[in-house]
């Protein structure tokens, strides 16, 4: 052999080599390895890069690389007994041996990586996918170093890195096939179904799915379909129902509506017919166990991991939280839901589908804290519903004079919104029904309730409100009845709270002021409307200026009549919705700024004409025989004067100095210690004697007694 003879040349009998002879032998085994490196980067540059059809002589070439090898590690050996002697004059030699060495290990692996290519492609014919995988991950192995080699731009460590990428697209597309061939999903409505074959090589296919580092992403692919297909039905769809067919090479799981009327799909119910499903699964998927993060994972641990979060919550909200009882006394039955929850559960660890967390068992095993959660949540949907109620659907509250009262009922008869009335009752009711758990939240949530109504009905029914005065009495009697009862509230359900309450200061008694200050903030703004439209009804009179004739006359009786019609109106809507004292508040304070205008404008006239006046005095007595009737609440018995209006002796004197003479004035006003002086000013008085009397004697007289002595 050549190589031999050659290595025998190069080692000197004496034990160590002559310098010029060594590097004359290695020159040699250099052109060597340069010859065989040039005739193996046509052989794969004919194979890889131009694809030239050849006979493969590889093999030849391999054995020539071997040869090569075994002589460079005996020269090596050699070199290195000689290096310790003379380091400086071998260091070309070594550098030389570097070289060369280097040079085979690249040789080495492109030859590997060629024979793995054909290794590959036998294992893929026979569908043995794992092996071509664990192949394909040789070869990326093996190219990496390539490719941190100087050799990484050369055109040939390219080409295999396509050829690479080729074979791993072809397994993956063989992968995805079988996959796609195994596990179907197939959604027609009312039904959707999963169906598994029974293949041999399904295990073999996930294992290579693994080593090609895609079975993460297929599984979750998987997860992601399983429950969009399947279990949001199972969840979602009370009417669903779930059935498992097997056969000799597949296993169906058929997940179908009913069309049923059911409303609420039982927590046991749902429970089974998951499990059922997940069983379906685990059949098939029990015996694939992978490495996933450093640790063994069966299949089911996976897709648990990638499910049990989203599924866990859906089963709170669609299923447990729906099933928390709203009734105190449903609180026991409970018990068996949590005894399912926990069976459910321990199935799934069974199945090895979850790990050791319980969040159905510790959600359901805190059912007093979720009742009242849910019993405040409707409590509040209750309020919001009733808050938006018609206000003037009204009820009878409180007692008149003549019945007993309790103090708890000490409120003054009037009528208030049914809506209100139904919404203390709720605030009661639910006080009565905290329980030691749920006390503080709801407790709470009766605050809340009460702030709700504070912000939601004069805002939702703002423009009733401002054109309806009905119903503006209702909502000013709704708040003074929440405030009357919110006085007393906390008192009188404390015995049916817990310990801790009960033994504590409950109270409602800080909102009072709210509620009071919005009833008559709100009615005050309605008698201020009230009051602008009947001062534009009296300036249609055009302050009673020449009112005996003809053309004011119409307009002026006009105006008295619609001022009387609308206090009328008032009467009618108020009379038995507002309390007594209310209403007649109320009523005088209107009455009374008529009035007041009626007096600025007689009293301010210059020129009052005997037919006038008597049409002015007429005018008014509409007015004064009115008002008496318009004053009396609808229930009342007690017989109502006109001294509630702070403006009506003043009224009545001037009605007065209309039909009297100049005497009987000067008598009345008796030195400024008479009636008129009570009610009016000296040179009110002297204005209206001017209007109305002509300029004599007799009137200047009668002036000159308009004084205050």
């Amino acid at each position: 052999m050549e190589s031999q003879s050659l290595v025998t040349n190069v080692l000197a009998k004496t034990g160590f080599l002559e310098k010029e002879d060594l590097s004359q032998r290695m020159k040699k085994l250099f052109a060597q390895v340069d010859d065989l490196k040039g005739e193996i980067n046509q052989a794969v540059n004919d194979r890889y890069v131009n694809f030239k059809p050849s006979l493969d002589t590889m093999g030849e070439l391999k054995g020539r690389v071997t040869g090569i090898e075994r002589d460079v590690l005996e020269l090596k050996k050699t070199l290195k007994l000689e290096t310790k002697v003379k380091l400086r004059d071998l260091t070309e030699v070594k550098d030389m041996m570097d070289e060369v060495c280097a040079t085979i290990v690249i040789l080495q692996l492109l030859n590997q990586i060629h024979n793995d290519f054909g290794r590959f492609k036998d294992h893929l014919v026979n569908k043995e996918y794992v092996e071509s995988a664990a192949i394909l991950s040789n070869v990326t192995n093996n190219y990496q170093k390539l490719s941190n080699s100087p050799f990484s731009e050369h055109q040939i460590v390219v080409a295999l890195h396509m050829e690479t990428i080729s074979l791993k697209t072809r397994l993956c597309d063989c992968l995805d096939q079988m996959w796609y061939n195994c596990i179907v999903f197939h959604k027609t409505e009312p039904a959707a179904t999963l169906t598994i074959v029974k293949d041999p090589q399904l295990l073999n296919m996930l294992e290579a799915m693994q080593v090609m580092d895609v079975l993460g992403w297929r599984l979750k692919s998987f997860a992601k379909l399983f429950k969009e297909t399947l279990i949001d039905a199972i969840i979602l769809d009370p009417s669903s129902d779930v059935t498992v067919s097997q056969a000799k090479q597949e296993v169906s799981l058929r997940v179908t509506s009913t069309d049923s009327k059911n409303l609420v799909k039982p927590p046991q119910e749902m429970f089974a017919q998951l499990q059922k499903a997940l069983e379906c699964i685990q059949k098939l998927f029990s015996r694939c166990r992978f490495d996933e993060d450093g640790e063994s994972q069966s299949l089911m641990k996976m897709l648990g991991n990638l499910l049990w979060g989203e599924l866990s919550k859906s089963l709170i909200n669609h299923c447990l939280m729906p099933s928390i009882p709203t009734l105190a006394a449903d609180l026991e039955d409970y018990k068996t839901t949590i005894s399912a929850t926990q069976q459910f559960e321990e199935s799934l660890r069974k199945l090895d589908f979850i790990g050791h967390e319980k969040p159905l068992l510790e959600y359901a095993e805190n059912v007093n804290i979720h009742f009242a959660t849910k019993k405040c949540q409707e409590i509040l949907v209750m309020a919001r519903d009733l808050m938006k109620q018609d206000l003037y659907t009204s009820v009878e509250v409180g007692k008149r004079k003549t019945e007993k009262k309790k103090i708890s009922e000490f409120f003054p008869a009037c009528k208030i919104s049914k809506s209100t009335q139904d919404l203390l009752e709720l605030a009661e009711e639910t006080l009565r029904q905290a329980s030691s758990k749920g006390a503080a939240p709801l407790f709470c949530t009766v605050r809340n309730l009460f702030g709700m109504y504070v912000d939601i009905v004069p805002t939702y029914h703002k423009e009733t409100l401002r054109d309806l005065p009905q119903v503006t009495a209702l909502f000013h009697n709704n708040c003074m009845y929440l405030a009357h009862h919110l006085k007393t509230l906390g008192h009188r359900c404390r015995h049916t709270l817990p310990t801790p309450f009960r033994d504590s200061i409950i109270t409602f008694v800080d909102l009072v002021p709210t509620f009071t200050r919005m009833a008559a903030d709100v009615f005050l703004s309605q008698m201020r409307n009230q009051r602008d439209q009947l001062k534009e009804s009296l300036a249609m009179a055009r302050g009673f200026q020449d009112v005996s004739s003809d053309d004011v006359y119409p307009d002026a009786e006009k105006s008295v009549k619609q001022v009387l019609h609308q206090l009328n109106l008032l009467h009618t809507v108020w009379s038995d919705v507002l309390p007594s004292s209310t209403f007649i508040k109320a009523m005088a304070t209107l009455i009374g700024a008529v009035l007041q205008d009626v007096i600025e404008k007689v009293a301010s006239l210059e020129d009052i004409s005997a037919d006038d006046a008597r049409q002015l005095h007429d005018l008014l007595s509409k007015v004064k025989d009115k008002v008496p009737n318009l004053l009396k609440p609808k229930h009342s018995q007690v017989k109502i004067t006109a001294v509630h209006i702070k403006e009506w002796t003043r009224f009545e004197e001037l009605m007065f100095i209309l039909e009297a003479s100049m005497k009987d004035i000067v008598e009345r006003w008796a030195d400024g210690k008479g009636p008129l002086a009570d009610v009016f000013e000296p040179l009110q008085v002297k204005g209206m004697i001017r209007a109305l009397f002509q300029n004599t004697e007799r009137r200047a007289d009668a002036l000159s007694h308009i004084r205050i002595t």
